[in-house]
């Protein structure tokens, strides 16, 4: 009898170590990195325990099991896929909520009203984005734009000037596709469809169709200041719009026909 109280003892002992030990590691500061920090990447579909062993090899988190087992009591909140950068010491339960809700590193780029598709590019490759060629290509299929312009030839003059918070290696179809659906949103807001009617009616007899976006998520998150934009119907011509480092620059849609041309913040579009 002695002996079994015995064992009962050592182990309800040994679980309440475990315990402290566990509540010590999600909730003291730790950091078992570099100074200069640290960048993981949680890949899609990784599974708490896969994302607990990631953060504990990359000196993130103090103990993979406490992180595990903290994460598995929040059942209903995921650990968000992306690239995660660390560079001081956080407990392990601010890591799980700073992965849960999706906080992935982030680095701004603006593209400037007026500038084309090669300013956007040069300036990409410049920043060491991505490559200048990539984002061309990605930028010559106009099929993202086939819905509003079945004539155009690229996606240049539907690129919306904005500033946009991107991963430190975008993809470019999927950056091009942020711009497009930024484009699209505010011509939604500009030009609403009538009540009833599938279609946006513009001035001297121009539609587009009101059938936008799908509802998809992206990397990419956007902050801009727009302006009130002003459609008056002209001939087919270019138009130029100066940017902010001083110079001017054209956008075409490259399509026959009549032709909006607002003063800002959309570019050149045709119809």
């Amino acid at each position: 009898m002695k002996k079994v109280l015995l064992l009962i003892l050592v182990l309800a002992l040994a679980a309440g170590a475990a315990g402290g030990w566990g509540w010590y590691c999600i909730t003291k500061p730790y950091q078992g990195f570099a100074t200069e920090g640290v960048f993981v990447t949680v890949p899609h579909g990784a599974s708490s325990r896969g994302v607990a062993r990631l953060l504990e090899n990359n000196g993130v988190v103090r103990s993979a099991i406490a992180f595990e087992i903290y994460a598995r009591r929040h059942p209903r909140r995921s650990l968000e896929a992306g690239e995660y950068f660390f560079d001081h010491a956080v407990s392990g339960r601010d890591i799980f909520w700073r992965l849960a809700k999706g906080d992935v590193y982030q680095i701004p780029f603006t593209v400037r009203e007026g500038e084309t598709l090669y300013d956007i590019a040069h300036d990409l490759e410049t920043g060491h984005f991505l490559s200048a060629d990539d984002f061309v290509k990605a930028a010559s299929d106009p099929m993202l734009v086939r819905d509003i312009d079945p004539h155009a030839l690229t996606l240049e003059g539907f690129l919306f000037p904005a500033t946009y918070q991107m991963p430190r290696h975008p993809i470019a179809v999927e950056l091009t596709a942020a711009m497009v659906k930024k484009f699209k949103e505010q011509w939604v807001r500009i030009l609403p469809p009538l009540a009833g009617d599938d279609k946006t009616r513009l001035p001297s007899g121009y539609q587009i169709s009101a059938a936008f976006l799908p509802r998809t998520g992206s990397r990419f998150s956007v902050s801009t200041s727009s302006s009130p934009t002003v459609f008056t119907p002209g001939p087919r011509s270019r138009a130029s719009t100066s940017n902010e480092k001083g110079g001017s620059s054209s956008a075409s849609g490259g399509a026959p026909g009549g032709r909006l041309i607002p003063k800002s913040p959309l570019g050149e579009i045709w119809s």
